[in-house]
């Protein structure tokens, strides 16, 4: 793996998730990849075509969240994906969210993930329905 970025234990601390420019699927592009402790082997995660970034884990289940966008372009809209690891599905839990959207954060039961969309827009989403909640926080009040 050429650039490596991102790393993110599961909530059994037997896995991490990363994403790193390589060419799995025939492209070069980012792609989500899991790493087991256990058995030492490193699987793709995404796999579809088009950049996923920024994966976390769920901290009650082993369900792993990243972005998923456009193959090559960063500055295209994204979408927040849900990968379940045991069944190998994938679930759509926004629609398309503009650029940048990064780091997604999971509330501690599971339920919620926080979000930014856009230069200075915060979200959650609530996992179970889908619903998108905006949160009316100036960006400028937020120390990172």
């Amino acid at each position: 793996y050429g650039d490596l970025r991102y790393l993110s234990w599961s909530a059994d601390g037997q896995r991490i998730a990363f994403y790193a420019y390589t060419t799995d699927l025939g492209i070069a592009d980012w792609n989500v990849h899991i790493y087991d402790l256990r058995t030492r082997q490193t699987s793709l995660a995404s796999a579809a075509r088009g950049e996923d970034l920024y994966p976390a884990w769920s901290p009650t289940d082993p369900d792993l969240l990243a972005y998923s966008g456009g193959a090559g372009s960063s500055a295209v809209p994204r979408l927040l994906i849900l990968y379940s690891v045991s069944s190998d599905a994938r679930r759509a839990l926004t629609t398309m969210v503009q650029s940048p959207s990064d780091f997604p954060v999971w509330s501690a039961d599971g339920q919620r993930i926080l979000f930014r969309g856009g230069l200075s827009n915060f979200y959650y989403v609530k996992v179970a329905s889908g619903e998108i909640v905006p949160l009316n926080i100036p960006a400028k009040t937020i120390d990172w």
